[in-house]
């Protein structure tokens, strides 16, 4: 009876372990420290039919990916949350802030386009929150799988709740995979082998977690859109954000890649902008004070809802300084290609935001189109936004 009792204070004292022969790998051992590798067992779909496994804004799936089980995100949505319960898991929730290190197993397609992942951490309270990427170093390293580790203590440094006012992260009952998504016309996908976390350095061949950033610093510049590396780094920072982003070439005769701008009366999209950060595209902001001009060409097809003009923002970092002109651009045409020009000595820029003026080291621009009220099907293409 005395080795009964001690075996099972034994197993509490080790936390959650369950492992079979097929590979499937459910551990825990204190609530700085999990596993969770995917063995052949998880194809029998239970972690989804029994919750563990959810999606908001996407799709989960348990499938063999190059051969090993994975858990699947599919999504069209610029973000996403695929949900695994840790406390169902573990039975308790799981410290991040106490853990050194996450370990990684992810597989990106080459035609996919998710550029990014980030983690989501939500506790029992409804407090709900994220930081910047976990991984994007997925160019490149397509079609394989990779392995990379971060330092959490490093990457859970600067977050923000989405929802509440008290942090998750000490007491995360479920973790979200949260991929960014940089063509919303299609799905893409991302998959998941294995996630590690805890406070020994994990061994192993790993590729970097996190790609170089852009560091293009140049007066005049122009970003084309092109599928290039350079464009790639972009996207994996997230340099720019369009609303109803998506790319395509060839778009009513125009031979290179352009990015859509679309809004719909049918969705609750409050804004149709585009919005380049320009220490994301090129590595440090932008003294306006030295630019001339900005300028783009864009496509406004010809069903879209008639607006009047756009409005042009400047801000400084974290939009702590906002520069506003509400008519920066009149008169768009639609149904053929046309560039648009702002020269800097025509706009009326009024500081509606800070004491002082960004414009000699401006962070993000901001273009909204002013759409009339219920009247906001637009789509626009946009190529060769650039500043001389």
């Amino acid at each position: 009876m005395k080795q009964i009792a001690f075996f099972l204070l034994l197993t509490v004292l080790v936390g959650c372990k369950t492992t079979n022969d097929t590979g499937n790998v459910i551990e825990s051992t204190d609530a700085a420290t999990f596993v969770l590798e995917l063995g052949e067992d998880a194809l029998d779909q239970s972690m989804i039919a029994d919750g563990t496994l959810s999606c908001s804004g996407c799709s989960v799936s348990l499938e063999s990916i190059a051969g090993k089980p994975a858990i699947g995100i599919t999504t069209d949505q610029e973000f996403s949350d695929g949900f695994i319960d840790l406390k169902k898991l573990y039975g308790y929730p799981i410290n991040f802030r106490e853990a050194d290190y996450l370990e990684l197993e992810l597989y990106v397609p080459k035609d996919s386009w998710i550029t990014a992942l980030k983690f989501n951490y939500k506790d029992d309270e409804g407090n709900f929150g994220g930081c910047h990427e976990i991984a994007n170093n997925f160019h490149g390293n397509y079609d394989r799988w990779i392995k990379v580790k971060v330092d959490l203590k490093e990457a859970l440094a600067d977050c923000k709740n989405w929802v509440g006012d008290k942090s998750p992260i000490p007491n995360t009952a479920s973790l979200s995979l949260n991929p960014y998504n940089t063509h919303q016309a299609d799905s893409s996908a991302i998959y998941v082998h294995r996630i590690r976390v805890g406070n020994d350095l994990p061994a192993g061949d790993f590729v970097a977690a996190l790609s170089a950033k852009p560091d293009t610093i140049t007066s005049p510049f122009v970003m084309d859109f092109e599928d290039t590396p350079h464009f790639r780094q972009i996207l994996a920072y997230r340099g720019f954000e369009s609303s109803g982003q998506a790319f395509g070439k060839n778009k009513f005769g125009n031979p290179t890649n352009a990015v859509r701008l679309k809004n719909s009366n049918d969705v609750k999209r409050k804004f149709t902008c585009f919005l380049p950060m320009f220490d994301k595209v090129t590595g440090s902001p932008v003294d306006f004070t030295k630019v001339k001009k900005i300028y783009f060409d864009y496509y406004l097809t010809e069903e879209s809802d008639a607006f009047e003009d756009a409005t042009l923002f400047l801000t400084g970092q974290h939009w702590g300084q906002i520069l506003k002109d509400s008519s920066a651009i009149k008169g768009f045409k639609t149904g053929s290609w046309e560039r648009a020009e702002i020269y800097m000595d025509s706009l009326d820029l009024r500081l509606v935001k800070g004491e002082v003026s960004p414009i000699s080291e401006v962070y993000e621009l901001r273009l909204d189109l002013n759409y009339l009220p219920g009247k906001k099907n637009t789509e626009m293409w946009m190529d060769n936004f650039g500043w001389e």
